[in-house]
């Protein structure tokens, strides 16, 4: 049986292994062909590919009147992915999905800070607690990825509350 604070195994992994130096004492370096950092990459040259990193901006996406707003999202930290939503303290933690959207885009809609909402995509749709949010852009809204665990009583993720399938 493990100990409660686990187990602590050795470990080779180098924190800074690019500066460990060979037997003549000069740096190791990257593994690189200079050996250096390359933000000029010989390696992506040689490959076809533009040497230098370049940010190419994406064109605004297209708003329609069905689907007004951009969705984004992210894992959470409580979880991993969209494990361990079992796991008690974990789960009370962050006991249901959270949708962050500014005070402008919730007055619109008549969302205030604490209702649960549906937001609908081209591909289906979920139902979260909403959070309103100072810093984020008006017409844009944020959710947690990965729910699909049952939720408390008196949610609409409870087993037994047919709310979320009669939201609008």
């Amino acid at each position: 049986m493990c100990p409660p604070e686990g187990v602590i195994l050795p470990s080779k992994v180098s924190y800074r292994s690019y500066a460990e130096c060979d037997e003549n004492e000069n740096p190791k370096g990257f593994q690189t062909p200079t050996r250096k950092l390359e933000i000029y990459s010989e390696t992506l040259l040689q490959n076809g590919y533009d040497p230098i990193p370049v940010l190419e901006s994406s064109l605004p996406r297209q708003r329609d009147d069905k689907f007004p707003l951009q969705l984004s999202g992210s894992k959470i930290v409580v979880f991993c992915h969209s494990q361990h939503r079992n796991i008690e303290s974990l789960w009370r933690l962050m006991p249901d999905p959270i949708l962050e959207i500014s005070k402008e885009t919730a007055e619109t809609r008549n969302i205030s800070n604490g209702d649960w909402t549906k937001v609908t995509t081209p591909v289906g749709y979920f139902v979260a607690w909403v959070k309103l949010i100072k810093n984020i852009e008006p017409g844009s809204v944020f959710a947690q990825h990965g729910w699909w665990i049952e939720g408390a009583a008196d949610t609409p993720y409870s087993p037994d509350n047919p709310m979320a399938a009669n939201m609008n």
